[in-house]
């Protein structure tokens, strides 16, 4: 049988009654997942921890005040061969690697004004939403609320845009060595990263096979629904010991309970995971309104911004595919 991505419609709503999964129920699978120890990296990184991995950036631009005020990005060129320190890292990876600390190692600014230094920190959310998740995300050194005007009025933010604010670089500040800006609590061993950090939402249809008009899947009898059916029976009603195996492998499901475990997992683990993709991380160089710098800049003139930063970094990998 191949494994294909559900194109169905349940015939049914879920019932009214049919119980949710609270991510304090969504019990971690036994063994089968842990965070993956690479080799020492000579270049570009050095190897800080068995599980973790550090890399040092150095982010050069210049901008005009124009461009300052709505936020000047600063990219590095072909971030992933930055990233493959070994033939083992792919890009998927690199996509969902996980932040364990960021350090900025030094700054330069000969601008006159003050210039909030932020980053493609987060994948899919900002601070506010790290805050209040299931997981609970909270930076050991403080978020950084800056003043932020857009068209809905002024507001008092530690993002925006998708960058989270790092650091402060004030006028003509031309040194300030090892900043720790970014230090996550609940991050390393976090049961839920640890179990469910690896999948993505494509994975999670592996090995679930799917036929036209009926309203059942196979499910393979080690993947990931399973052990959350296994360990929430009774409040999903259903009894695996007393399931019949197909082909000593599949169990047939409700194509309903499986849509509904597998959106849990979707929306309620995976949505609370605090990604990062490192093949698309950058900074922004961000000052207040032209309106309000102490002198009015000269339209042409040309600043020049450097931030080195330093981050440490983890990939979750699935210990078996037969847990997909």
């Amino acid at each position: 049988m191949s494994a294909l991505t559900p194109n169905v419609t349940p015939s049914q709503p879920l019932a009214s009654t049919f119980v949710q999964l609270p991510l304090s129920e969504v019990s971690p699978v036994d063994d089968a997942t842990n965070f993956v120890g690479e080799a020492h990296v000579e270049e570009p990184g050095e190897h800080v921890a068995d599980d973790t991995q550090t890399v040092r950036l150095q982010f050069d631009t210049t901008a005009t005040a124009a461009e300052l005020q709505v936020g000047k990005v600063c990219s590095l060129a072909d971030l992933s061969s930055v990233f493959k320190h070994n033939a083992d890292v792919t890009d998927e990876m690199l996509q969902n690697a996980i932040l364990s600390k960021a350090t900025v190692v030094g700054l330069h600014s000969n601008c006159s004004e003050m210039v909030t230094v932020g980053a493609k920190l987060f994948k899919n959310h900002n601070v506010a939403q790290l805050k209040d998740n299931a997981i609970g995300i909270n930076n050991l050194h403080g978020w950084l609320y800056t003043n932020n005007s857009s068209q809905f009025g002024a507001s008092t933010t530690s993002s925006d845009g998708g960058y989270t604010n790092l650091i402060q670089m004030y006028p003509y500040e031309s040194r300030r060595m090892n900043a720790q800006v970014y230090d996550p609590s609940g991050v390393k061993d976090n049961r839920f990263i640890e179990t469910y950090g690896g999948f993505n939402k494509k994975d999670l249809w592996k090995n679930i096979v799917a036929f036209p008009s009926e309203n059942y899947y196979y499910v393979d009898k080690s993947h990931v629904v399973m052990k959350v059916i296994g360990q929430n029976w009774d409040s999903l009603g259903i009894n695996l010991q007393e399931e019949p195996l197909h082909d000593f492998k599949y169990y047939k499901l409700s194509s309903n309970l499986v849509d509904h475990v597998v959106a849990k997992l979707e929306n309620d683990v995976l949505e609370n995971i605090p990604f990062t993709d490192l093949t698309n991380f950058n900074v922004r160089f961000k000052t207040n309104p032209t309106s309000g710098w102490a002198v009015t800049p000269d339209p042409s003139a040309q600043y020049k911004l450097s931030a080195e930063l330093k981050l440490e970094y983890m990939f979750p990998k699935i210990g078996s595919s037969a847990d997909l």
